[in-house]
Formats: structure tokens, C-alpha cells, sequence
């Protein structure tokens, strides 16, 4: 059941120019226990003392914090040209009235946003900001929606939460120890193979490296710290070019892996960049072709997307839920919607499949569950 977030907060955003004596490990994330020790010190005085007129204090409240501290390097033509370091914390708090069969959450997201550090009494002091804050707003939408189920046809009978065992758990996030060094004399031997092609108007090699640690703490009891699901390390090489009508061409390789030491060596990134630029200067070169209808057959990485545009976001529940989205299998329960020579799992604790990395698994959703 969708847990819709009421408040945002970004806590902490400091870009910096990094020479490359600086690019060593990022900072480490906050302290799972002065994380927690703040939020439950807050969230058990606003279950105490929140009220306003006839309402009740919230039935449910959630603390999330995301602390993110990145790295990112870019070269072309075989020169450095940038290298940014950035620590960003993002706070959000949830606040629901009524109860789960009917609460103030709707489809929309509403939020507020600022910035602080997160020490103990500084967190303390956003999370009150934030909670009172979300509190008044949940009040309000939970009278709006109330008024809105009176007057329009409703056909939608789920609750609005669904009760979940409460989980504690503290994951770490993997190493990223980094040798800035290396990582630059990578990127720029990788871009710079591109200046032996002058037809080429554009070139960079691009790698983003991030440590990213979110945190959750319920009024159910749920209590986890883990790393955020996103690719952590991301490489790109990518170029472009026109063709003779002027049109602009593309091509591009990337890569994603959970730490640095994962990445494809120099010798693998030199020859997807060779690769890259034959394919470039083929549609460079290419006659136009107008638009027709005909059989198309896929290759593998671009039917992996084709095939989630096509179902995956349709099976997700908010959009069943949104008369905005088109709820192709909102009343399909139990019906085949698929071929069978097709299969489909969701399963997001799989870490790898074939012994291929799956960016993105996390043992915990945002929710907890």
C-alpha cells in the first residue's frame, strides 16, 4: 500500500572543486545511533503533544533520511575538465490522519525544502519544523479528501495503508575506497582516443561515484538503515557528431557497478570507444530513411527496456490506483496478460542474475517492507 511522502527537507548540499591529491574516500555517512537517537526522541514527543482542535494526534508518522556524498570526474580529449565532490542530506517526514481505511494521502506529493546539517539538536529541530508542519497538512487533506469521497463517484475500496510486520535492520554500504590518481588516468586515456577522429564534434568520458545511506524509522517500530538501491558507480563514454544535412548524431557505452574495482579495464573501454566511434560515423554516414511500419526484432539490452516501458510501469500500483494513468490491468487480477513462452519475476533482494550485478535490489523498500 503506498506510504505517499508529506515533507521534504534538503538538509546539505556542498558542491567543491577537487584537485587530484583531494579525490580519496568520501566521507562516511551519519552515525546509525545519533540518526536514530534524534528521530525517536522527536517522533515520541510529537505522538504525545501533536493536536490541533478536534483531531487527534497522527495514527502514523515516518522519519526518512537519505545521506548522499558524491564524486564526479569528467575528461575530453584526453584532459581533465572537471572533478566535483558533493554531500547532500534529504529529509522527509509522513504524517497520516483518520486511519487505514481512510487517511489524508492522496496521489499528489507535497513538500517543503531547506537546508541544515545533521547534528542532534539541529535534526531535532527540522524534524519538529517538519512534523508540525506535515501534520497541519495532513489534517487539511484528510478533510478535503473526506468532502471529495461525498460528492464523486469513488470505485477505488483498497484502504489507504495496509499494516506491515515492523523490521529492524542496519545494512552497510560497501566500500568505496578510491585511487583518484588511477580513475583519472583512466577517463582521460579513454576520452582522448577520440581525437583521432577530427569528425567527431564532441567527446567525454563521465564517471560518478556515490555513497548513499537512507534511513527509516516508523511509529509501527520499524527501524533500518541501508544503502540507497541506485547503481553507485556509473562510467559513460560518449560522442556526437553531424551528418551531412546537419542533423545531430549520438552514440554513447556505460557502465554501473557497486564499487569502483568493478569496472571494465582500460583495455575493454578503449575498444568500446573504437566500437562506439564505427557506429557513429556509420549514422553519421547513413542515407535518411523515412518513416515506415515493419517487423522489428530487439536486441537484448533495448528489449529489457522496451519490455518494462511497456509493462512494468503499468503493473506498478499507484498507477492503478491515478484515473490520470491508463490502468491497463487495474481489474486483470488473476488473468493472463502475457505469452507464455514469456516469464516475469519481481524479486528485488536478487543481487545479481547469470552472474550479472542487479543495480538496484535492496532487501527493505522506502516503506519499510
Amino acid at each position: 500500500m503506498s506510504r505517499s511522502l508529506v515533507i521534504a527537507l534538503a538538509l546539505l548540499l556542498l558542491p567543491w572543486r577537487a584537485g587530484a591529491q583531494e579525490l580519496g574516500s568520501l566521507p562516511p555517512p551519519a552515525a546509525d545511533a545519533q540518526v536514530f537517537e534524534a528521530m525517536q526522541a522527536e517522533m515520541t514527543r510529537s505522538l504525545k503533544r501533536l493536536k490541533v482542535d478536534d483531531f487527534k494526534a497522527p495514527y502514523y508518522l515516518a522519519y526518512r533520511l537519505v545521506d548522499e556524498a558524491s564524486l564526479r570526474l569528467v575528461s575530453a580529449y584526453g584532459a581533465a575538465v572537471r572533478a566535483e565532490r558533493e554531500e547532500d542530506r534529504t529529509l522527509y517526514v509522513e504524517a497520516r490522519v483518520g486511519d487505514e481505511t481512510l487517511d489524508n494521502t492522496d496521489l499528489a506529493y507535497h513538500g517543503k525544502s531547506g537546508s541544515a546539517a545533521v547534528e542532534p539538536q539541529v535534526l531535532r529541530h527540522h524534524l519538529w519544523s517538519l512534523t508540525d508542519e506535515a501534520y497541519k497538512a495532513a489534517v487539511a487533506g484528510f478533510l478535503e479528501k473526506k468532502a471529495k469521497k461525498a460528492t464523486e463517484l469513488d470505485r477505488d475500496k483498497l484502504d489507504d495503508l495496509s499494516r506491515e510486520p515492523a523490521y529492524t535492520a542496519s545494512t552497510p554500504n560497501p566500500a568505496m575506497d578510491l585511487d583518484g590518481k588511477a580513475l583519472r588516468t583512466v577517463l582521460q586515456a579513454a576520452s582522448g582516443q577520440f581525437k583521432r577522429h577530427p569528425w567527431i564534434h564532441g567527446s567525454y568520458a563521465y564517471l560518478s561515484i556515490e555513497r548513499a545511506r537512507r534511513y527509516l524509522l516508523t511509529s509501527e517500530g520499524t527501524r533500518i538503515a541501508s544503502p540507497y538501491e541506485n547503481a553507485p558507480v556509473v562510467l559513460v563514454l560518449s560522442a556526437w557528431t553531424r551528418a551531412e544535412d546537419g542533423m545531430r548524431v549520438d552514440n554513447r557505452r556505460s557502465w554501473a557497478a557497486q564499487t569502483p574495482k568493478q569496472l571494465p579495464p582500460l583495455e575493454e573501454l578503449l575498444k568500446a570507444g573504437e566500437a562506439l566511434a564505427k557506429e557513429l560515423k556509420a549514422a553519421r554516414e547513413a542515407p535518411l530513411q523515412p518513416p515506415l511500419s515493419a517487423p522489428a526484432i530487439v536486441d537484448p539490452e533495448f528489449a529489457g527496456v522496451l519490455f518494462h516501458e511497456a509493462l512494468g510501469h503499468k503493473l506498478e500500483g499507484q498507477r492503478q490506483r491515478d484515473p490520470q494513468q491508463s490502468q491497463v490491468f487495474k481489474d486483470l487480477v488473476g488473468k493472463i496478460i502475457i505469452p507464455g513462452f514469456l516469464s516475469l519475476i519481481d524479486d528485488p533482494t536478487m543481487a545479481e542474475y547469470a552472474g550479472a550485478p542487479l543495480h538496484g535490489h535492496y532487501d527493505f523498500d522506502a516503506e519499510g517492507v
